[in-house]
């Protein structure tokens, strides 16, 4: 009775087993169905190909082996042309090559197009065959490359020819100039065959494609630096003076005293280029450009903190917007009684010691060997002596005395630099324009868009979107600033009405005379402020006064400032709310100033993603930074570093993980 009872339970059982078992062999035949339709769709695929090639199999297999051997004869002339880039010689027998080398792998480009996109299916095949894919991918970008080695080397050859003798900069510039009218279009050519590379770096190569593996990589990435190499090469020419001489204003700027744009002019000088050779420079002290000159009244903080009885080219560069300084500095140069430039460039230490690593000691007669780890020490040696100080214009003619040879001496290492230097010797320059330690203000359009595209006419741009401007500018004599710390904390609150609460500290550390270099007197550091009470200059070594600016978005609302002396209300400056003081800071001492505001959201919670553009004071090698986004239901996002350029950070909402792009 109890096996019966079973025997329903049972047969259920087997039930179930059966279907389960009858559902599994009908997976299987499916399966098998599939691997067949597969194998069925490759064979077909590949009897395509048949079918495709049969006709034209002949001028393929013409035009690939042609293409192979051409391209094997540019690739060899590359590399000689890598081994001896000045070579004339060389550069003329890789341009005939580089062209062939077009000519056949373009012919085989062509014969390949009508079956493209039947090379495309082949990704679905094994490995073995799957690299037909990428053929035309890696077509267009050899053709391209062998179509700019073809347009580049002819013209570099015949300037490199008609140069000997010269400087190697001057036959560089030369060389430039033959190639001026062919570099839009190249410009273009790149950025159409980009999207190709991109393609190729983000796939495996397999076959006869797997060699190029490396060259693609390392093309990937150089890409970027010769699309922009190629809009430089387009104006610097024109700004050396290939199309009729050049003069610009040079403005050294003492970093060590901060100011807006960079430091105080404490050294101003004239350089004329004509054909890439200087056929004019004169460089002395900041102070000799137009004393004894009627000059407008000075800004209300330097008049104020400094006694400053005028507006001097010397204290010209009060904006952090560097071509409205640019403007003011000519003016004051003009007022002067010097005639127009063709454009303004600030330049601060970091430059000149970043110039010296890059091209090596210099001998300047009469101060020995001049390089990075010494320029400093030479220079308060000779300014600071008891003769140089014993008045000021045995203090300015000192400066003139020693900062003029040292830089013609510079500049005649720089009009001589080898090959092997100029690529060391770009990366120093963009590495320095991006940082803004050196700031190009031209008045020719064409070097004008190239500079402000890059980000190095030291200008404010309009932002859209929240951003964070800190700018100190001393309002104290001498030398502080090298010893003050400082370190921007940002906490935001994203509310729920949609508005942005900022809470902003920005504290500063005077920590003099820690760091005091054993070579450098107290005279250097100085620490002097005027005494409004008084009228008088008071010394306290070590001080630093600063007139801190703070440029927030333009629809900032609520500003509550703490921690600044002498507030100004806020107002609107290029673009940007403005809240500025004064901050007095002794030496051990330690301040910060808050301020509270608020934003509006926009359109950020649309892309669940909070953007906020930093800018970094020109002069400043960088400054801590910190910021925090509270957003309401979901964790925090944060970014912390030391910018050291403009640039945007990222902060995502919805627990998505933190996307920082950090300008560093």
């Amino acid at each position: 009775m109890g096996l019966n009872a079973q025997d329903p339970g049972l047969r259920t059982q087997d039930s179930g087993l059966r279907t389960q078992h009858s559902a599994l062999r009908t997976a299987d035949l499916n399966a098998r169905r599939n691997r067949g339709t597969l194998r069925l769709g490759v064979l077909a695929l590949a009897l395509a190909l048949v079918v495709m090639l049969g006709w034209k199999g002949l001028r393929v297999a013409e035009a690939a082996g042609r293409a192979q051997q051409d391209a094997g004869v540019a690739l060899a002339a590359l590399n000689a042309v890598q081994e001896h880039p000045m070579d004339a010689a060389g550069l003329a027998a890789a341009a005939p090559a580089f062209e062939a080398a077009a000519r056949s792998l373009g012919a085989l480009q062509a014969e390949l197009q009508p079956i493209e996109p039947l090379l495309g299916l082949t990704r679905v095949l094994p490995s073995q065959a799957s690299w037909l894919a990428n053929v035309p991918d890696a077509l267009a970008v050899a053709v391209s490359m062998t179509h700019v080695g073809a347009t580049l080397a002819g013209p570099l050859a015949v300037a490199l020819a008609d140069g000997v003798g010269q400087g190697q900069l001057a036959r560089s510039l030369q060389a430039v100039d033959r190639l001026a009218p062919a570099l839009p279009d190249l410009a273009d050519e790149l950025d159409r065959v980009e999207p190709a590379l991109a393609r190729l770096r983000g796939r495996p190569l397999g076959g006869p494609l797997r060699q190029l593996g490396p060259a693609v990589e390392r093309a990937a990435a150089l890409w970027p630096v010769a699309r922009q190499g190629l809009e430089a090469l387009s104006v610097v020419g024109p700004a050396l003076g290939m199309d009729g001489p050049r003069s610009y204003l040079l403005l050294g700027q003492n970093s060590g005293e901060i100011r807006a744009s960079g430091g105080f002019i404490g050294s101003v000088g004239v350089l004329t280029v004509d054909q890439g050779a200087v056929v004019r420079f004169e460089y002395g002290s900041g102070y000799d450009v137009d004393p004894g000159v009627a000059v407008p009244p000075a800004p209300a903080p330097l008049a104020r903190y400094l006694g400053l009885g005028g507006w001097y080219l010397r204290d010209a560069n009060w904006w952090p917007d560097f071509p409205t300084t640019a403007a003011q500095v000519e003016q004051a140069w003009q007022r002067a009684g010097h005639g127009p430039v063709d454009g303004v460039i600030a330049f601060d230490t970091t430059v000149v010691e970043a110039l010296l690593r890059a091209v090596g000691p210099l001998a300047v007669p009469g101060y020995g060997t001049v390089e990075a780890d010494n320029f400093e020490r030479l220079a308060v040696e000779q300014l600071y002596s008891p003769g140089a100080v014993a008045s000021a214009s045995s203090y300015h003619a000192a400066k003139a005395t020693f900062l003029a040879p040292v830089g013609r001496a510079l500049l005649a290492r720089l009009l001589e630099v080898s090959p092997s230097e100029l690529l060391p010797l770009g990366k120093a320059l963009v590495q320095l324009l991006d940082a803004k330690h050196l700031q190009l203000a031209f008045k020719d359009q064409r070097l004008l868009r190239v500079v402000h595209a890059r980000g190095w006419a030291g200008a404010m741009p309009a932002v859209d979107g929240d951003s964070l401007y800190v700018v100190d500018t001393t309002v104290s004599y001498g030398d502080t600033y090298s010893f003050v710390q400082s370190e921007v904390r940002l906490q935001m609150r994203v509310r729920e009405d949609e508005r942005v609460a900022h809470d902003l500290a920005l504290r500063y550390a005077n920590v003099y005379p820690r760091g005091l270099p054993v070579w450098m007197p107290p005279l250097v550091v100085s620490g002097g402020t005027f005494d409004l009470a008084t009228g008088k200059l008071l010394e306290t070594p070590g001080f630093w006064g600063d007139w801190l600016r703070v440029y927030l978005p333009p629809d900032a609302r609520e500003v509550a400032v703490d921690g600044l002396a002498d507030q100004s209300p806020p107002r609107q400056e290029f673009g940007r709310t403005l809240v500025e003081g004064y901050l007095p800071l002794s030496p051990g001492q330690q301040r910060t100033v808050r301020l509270r505001y608020v934003t509006s959201l926009g359109a950020v919670g649309a892309v669940d993603a909070y953007r906020l553009f930093l800018q970094k004071q020109a002069g400043v090698e960088c400054r801590a930074t910190s910021v925090v986004l509270l957003w309401p239901r979901s964790p925090a996002a944060s970014y912390q570093g030391c910018p050291s350029h403009d640039g945007w950070i990222e902060l995502r909402d919805a627990g998505r993980r933190e996307s920082r792009k950090a300008p560093n």
